[in-house]
């Protein structure tokens, strides 16, 4: 599972990278972040979107959005039989096979 690391932490890491006193890996080192990519994307996304890009997104989802997931969740899983049905059927209602009875090339009765 990924860290969380603090909002202060990482605008503190940002804002030293910026002073040019130490780079992204020595940074990463002093201040017990595991990986220099993280650093990194830190870095690229102050650029961007200045310190809000920086806070963490608290994303809290409603019981309903949620129960909307796992109805298409199950949905999905029923879509290989759905699939099938249809082909079967579409190859019916062409005429190229008939239930019941054999395809006289494909089984011959020699």
């Amino acid at each position: 599972m990924a860290k969380k690391y603090s909002y202060y932490l990482k605008l503190t890491v940002v804002r030293e990278y910026q002073e040019g006193k130490l780079g992204i890996r020595p940074l990463a080192k002093k201040h017990g972040i595991r990986s220099k990519s993280v650093v990194e994307r830190w870095i690229k996304v102050y650029e961007r979107f200045g310190a809000e890009g920086l806070k963490s997104k608290n994303k809290t989802y409603t019981v309903q959005f949620r129960l909307d997931v796992l109805k298409c969740t199950s949905n999905l899983k029923k879509l290989p039989l759905r699939i099938n049905r249809f082909i079967i059927e579409s190859v019916y209602l062409k005429g190229s096979i008939s239930l019941g009875a054999r395809h006289p090339n494909k089984y011959p009765l020699t």
